[in-house]
């Protein structure tokens, strides 16, 4: 298995080595072979079409998430248009383009959530389900399919493309995700823009995860989504655990009802959504 610092020299390197061309799949494959052999997997997947769109800039950082030139090559391997003007595909820069990741930020390393185990431990899978390099399928498919069941299986688009033959664990195949007690932060807002009116609502899934160890502070999983007629349904947009603390914050009451300020998080690009807030409507349900 690869450490993170290894990713993280790795990247630079390429970038470095690439100075002012591209890196090429050559060179990539030839630096981490098992991600690239994952990328090849996932090309022509129809789980890629269950992501919406990312922006590489960390809003509490303040600085780029990825190297452009690594989300390029990643896009390359999986045969999928990774950047479409300020955004990127959700799923391809949350996965592997995490991994690749040099930047700090106040939470710590993003690439830490596919190296450390808390997703798979918290759901009581088995390791190197949800990992860079797992035993079975590929990260981006095994994280999808398990976004999916907790985010998406209301949606139609979910239906078809789980109906697929798709490279995942077994293991996930097989889980009782109807068994994971959740609620469900609705945000509703109307977005104009030059393409018109449109009603979208951003979906923020909440999962409780069981004890990592001991002694240890209570963990959810948090899954964003958006359902926007635009990119023609719910599509995932990020996935990362968090205290249980946060949680309670989301689900303060004083936040919810009507007139309440709205935007994206987590790094979600929606077009048309000016700068700051929408005034909406917010809602929480529970599983």
């Amino acid at each position: 298995m690869i450490s993170g610092t290894q990713y993280e020299r790795i990247a630079r390197r390429l970038v470095d080595e690439s100075r002012k061309g591209r890196i090429t799949t050559c060179a990539f494959t030839a630096a981490v072979p098992t991600i690239a052999a994952q990328l090849k997997r996932d090309a022509g997947s129809g789980l890629l079409k269950l992501w919406g769109r990312s922006r590489n800039f960390d809003e509490f950082a303040q600085d780029i998430i990825v190297h452009p030139k690594i989300l390029t090559v990643i896009g390359t391997l999986a045969q999928e248009k990774i950047r479409d003007g300020q955004s990127y595909h959700a799923g391809l820069i949350h996965t592997y383009g995490y991994l690749f990741s040099w930047l700090q930020t106040p939470f710590g390393y993003k690439r830490k959530r596919w190296l450390n185990h808390t997703i798979e431990e918290g759901l009581g899978l088995p390791r190197r389900t949800l990992t860079a390099e797992p035993k079975q399928g590929t990260l981006l498919q095994n994280v999808t399919w398990c976004l999916g069941q907790i985010a998406l299986c209301d949606c139609r688009q979910w239906k078809r493309a789980s109906a697929e033959n798709s490279d995942i664990a077994e293991v996930l195949r097989d889980y009782a995700f109807a068994a994971l007690k959740s609620s469900r932060i609705t945000e509703d807002v109307t977005v104009t823009d030059a393409g018109g009116k449109r009603r979208i609502s951003l979906r923020t899934d909440m999962v409780e995860l069981q004890a990592n160890r001991r002694g240890s502070a209570p963990q959810s999983l948090v899954v964003y989504s958006v359902k926007d007629p635009r990119l023609g349904g719910v599509r995932l947009i990020s996935t990362f655990t968090t205290e249980a603390a946060h949680i309670h914050e989301l689900c303060q009451l004083h936040a919810l009802g009507r007139q309440q300020p709205i935007r994206p998080r987590y790094n979600c690009y929606i077009e048309g959504f000016p700068n700051g807030t929408l005034l909406g409507h917010r809602r929480l349900t529970q599983n």
